[in-house]
This record gives C-alpha cells, structure tokens and sequence, in this order.
C-alpha cells in the first residue's frame, strides 16, 4: 500500500502513539483527573482499544480530524479511488457512510487500520510503560503533560521522555491529537492530490 510504504516507516510507527514535543523542564504534578484521563488513554492503547482512546481525546480535535480526512475521503471518491481510501476504514464503501460515523469511529477505525500494518507494533504498544513526571501549563485551558516511557523493541528496553498535550472541554482536560497522527492525514492528503495547509505560527 502506497501509505504504508512510503510513510508509515517503523520508526513512526513505535512513536504512533505518543507525542513528541521535548520541554525544557515540567512544572508541579498535574490534576487528578488529568492523570485519570492520561492513564485511561494509555490502558486503552495497550489493550488496543482504539474507541477508548478516543473517548478520552479532545471532542472539538476529533471533529476537526474527521473533517480533515472527509475532505480527502471526497478527493478519492471523486478520482475513483475510493476504494484505497476506505480500505483504512473497514466496512465504510463511500463517502456517505464515511459521514455516518462518529469523530470516535472515524479516528478507532483508522488507528485499527494504521496499527494492523505492522504486528510488531502491536505488542510494542502492549507493553508500553508510562510514569508521568510533571506539567507545564499554557494559558488558561492548555497544559502539556511530561511522562517517560519504557517500551520493548526487539528485546531492547526503550525509554522516551515525552509529552501529551490535553485541551480543557466542559471543565474537564481531554487529550489532543499529536502531530504523528496528524501526519498520517498529511500523507493522506498529499496521496489523493490535496495539497497540505502549512500551519501559521
């Protein structure tokens, strides 16, 4: 598969499911809830439980990452390509079946799809280890959330420090998606002929 190979390399494939931003030092432990959320996420990705990984991710990001990808959804089916686009969406035939999913659906079915490309991976991920080390907040509803994690690589013990950034949502903090997920759009998009926005900083 066109994705597969010319993205989807092994490396970004161990860091799927983590973030990657590096802070220069964390600031004091983050809520309760915040840890909950981060400890959910990180339970649902271990059990390859992708709709739960969802559910604990930003509703307004989700919606946003549906979006992103209906446009290129609509790209390929105007192409005649659809076919190679839903085939990261088990059983979605079309673009109004695409439509009739939820943001949670949407993002479950292609982290299933992404994840089933590489077996490895999953195990990697079943094993993954997270201890969170502290926060650094930005504004008034934007934190980002320091953690190490030990994963197993080919019996070789892995340690990252890295980040999760969570967004505030009805008073409670859910997780936003990282820019390895987002990269995967990305490619998406460059693959059915729509040229990337490039972000203004």
């Amino acid at each position: 598969m066109l994705l597969r190979s010319k993205f989807l390399t092994a490396p970004l494939l161990i860091l799927l499911m983590l973030c990657f931003a590096k802070p220069s030092a964390a600031e004091p432990m983050p809520n309760e809830q915040i840890v909950r959320t981060i400890e959910g996420y990180t339970q649902a990705m271990r059990d390859g439980d992708y709709l739960g990984m969802a559910r604990a991710m930003h509703p307004g990001d989700l919606r946003d990452f549906k979006e992103l990808l209906a446009t290129v959804g609509q790209s390929a089916e105007n192409q005649g390509q659809f076919r190679e686009f839903g085939a990261l969406f088990p059983g979605v035939r079309n673009m109004e079946q695409f439509r009739a999913q939820t943001p949670e659906e949407v993002f479950a079915r292609l982290m299933k799809a992404v994840v089933g490309m590489m077996p490895e991976l999953r195990a990697i991920l079943a094993g993954a280890e997270i201890q969170v080390l502290g926060a650094v907040t930005e504004g008034e509803d934007l934190i980002h959330v320091v953690h190490r994690m030990r994963m197993q690589v080919e019996g070789t013990t892995v340690t990252t420090i890295d980040v999760i950034s969570l967004r505030k949502f009805d008073d409670r903090y859910f997780i936003l998606i990282d820019e390895q997920v987002r990269g995967i759009a990305t490619a998406l998009q460059r693959q059915f002929g729509i040229e990337p926005e490039v972000p203004i900083d």
